[in-house]
């Protein structure tokens, strides 16, 4: 059975080194609270750290929480918050563009259509998908 817990209870739970996922099509439910209490956390007390970040499309909108957080981190050469991201796209947000670029956190990407597919398969306990990648010549 499931519990109902306060978000600094909820963030206190995640260990340092874990995978992150967050769901939320184009910021219209992204759960842009959860992550600015996320990364507040790891601000006052130092963890959770090292997480990577798998999110669905794409709470990175220029001046969104996400974005923000990236500024900071992008400012910050000692942070050990973030360790990479899983994401749609990264191009709207400069700061997350260049932590990838300059190999300061991994970066990957996937398609919207593979995102959403990922987080409904491990919504209904399933371990992920395997998609095929073809070469176009």
């Amino acid at each position: 059975m499931g519990r109902i817990v306060e978000v600094d209870g909820a963030i206190d739970e995640i260990p340092d080194n874990s995978v992150i996922a967050v769901s939320g099509f184009n910021l219209l439910v992204a759960p842009e609270y959860l992550l600015l209490k996320l990364f507040e956390h790891y601000k006052e007390t130092g963890h959770p750290k090292n997480i990577f970040l798998e999110v669905n499309p794409i709470p990175t909108a220029p001046t969104g929480v996400l974005d923000r957080i990236m500024d900071e981190l992008y400012n910050d050469l000692d942070q050990d918050f973030l360790s990479g991201i899983l994401v749609t796209y990264p191009g709207w947000s400069p700061y997350l563009q260049k932590l990838i670029q300059e190999n300061r956190i991994e970066g990957y990407t996937w398609s919207i259509g593979t995102a959403s597919w990922f987080f409904r398969e491990v919504a209904r306990g399933f371990p992920g998908v395997i998609t095929k990648v073809k070469n176009v010549s």
